[in-house]
Parts: C-alpha cells; sequence; structure tokens
C-alpha cells in the first residue's frame, strides 16, 4: 500500500479501508459512479429511451448494424438526413465502458437528423471483456471507417463531429 494514502483505523487502531481519492475509500468511490443505485427512478429513463429509440428507426432513413470492423461488436448505425454533403456527427454511447450498446441510444438521431445531419452511433466491446486501449483502438478505426465510406451515404467527411454519453464522452 503506497505509503502517502491515508489510513481508516477502526475503534481498536487496527487498519480498516484506505482512502484512494481525498475521503473516499474504494467503495464509496465506485458507489459515486453507480448513477443506477444513485437515481431511483432510473428504470423509467430507460423505459423512454427504448420508446424514443423504436420512434426514431421508424421515422428516419437508416442503415442498422453496419460493420466497421472485424469483430462482432464493431458495428454502427446511421441515420441519414436526406442531404448529400451533410455533416455526419458521431455519437459513441456511455455505460462506464462495462454497460450499453449502440441500440440504447440511437434516440440522439431525433435532434440531429432534422437539422440536416447524418447521425453515425458506434457500438464498441465492453470491459472486462476487452481493454480500454482496444475499445479506443474499436472507435478509433470507427471514425475511419466513417471519413473513408461518407460518399457512400452522402456524407462530408470534412465534417465529422463528434458526442457521447457518460464514458463515451471522455
Amino acid at each position: 500500500m503506497p505509503k502517502d494514502r491515508p489510513l481508516i483505523f477502526g475503534q481498536r487502531g487496527q487498519i480498516t479501508e484506505p482512502l484512494v481519492f481525498r475521503q473516499y475509500t474504494r467503495a464509496a468511490l465506485d458507489a459515486q459512479y453507480n448513477n443506477r443505485d444513485r437515481v431511483a427512478d432510473h428504470d423509467q429513463y430507460f423505459d423512454r429511451w427504448t420508446k424514443a429509440n423504436e420512434d426514431v428507426v421508424a421515422e428516419f432513413e437508416t442503415q442498422l448494424d453496419i460493420s466497421y470492423g472485424p469483430h462482432r461488436d464493431e458495428t454502427l448505425d446511421l441515420f441519414l438526413c436526406g442531404q448529400p454533403g451533410a455533416p455526419i456527427h458521431v455519437f459513441i454511447h456511455g455505460g462506464y465502458w462495462q454497460s450499453r450498446l449502440k441500440d440504447d441510444f440511437r434516440f440522439v438521431a431525433a435532434g440531429l437528423v432534422p437539422l440536416g445531419a447524418h447521425v453515425a452511433v458506434i457500438n464498441y466491446s465492453l470491459a472486462p471483456s476487452v481493454t480500454m486501449d482496444e475499445i479506443l483502438r474499436q472507435c478509433r478505426v470507427a471514425m475511419v471507417w466513417l471519413g473513408s465510406n461518407a460518399a457512400t451515404f452522402g456524407g462530408d467527411p470534412k465534417r465529422i463531429f463528434v458526442s457521447g454519453h457518460s464514458a463515451g464522452a471522455t
């Protein structure tokens, strides 16, 4: 254990659990990142997302589950605005790099497609089955694929913009 980390002592002076960041033990810090436990009605949000995802797929021209690489998780969804040479907005989903899929975030297209942007929602493999380096590699490969294939769906490879949710926004 590093000597520069403060320790927590029990009533009898025994070391219990070290602090890993400021006043947080590992368990307390992990609890700060567990939004499902912190938001009592989180299931209602997921239910709304599911309905919004279905609506987006029904409303817009789509190309779903396009492979951008050899791994089964290396897929993306395209939501097309119908304008040749339109910018491409790429969305990287959240989930602490350990959960969720692109399918859970298709609804982001609803805000951008009507404004004249194509939207790509990318998928990647999840930890701990792959490393963080592999997740980042997959996201980079998806970006290269989108730039190289933009002309096939009417996108402008010089106008690619990126956003994400939670871990996908880091």
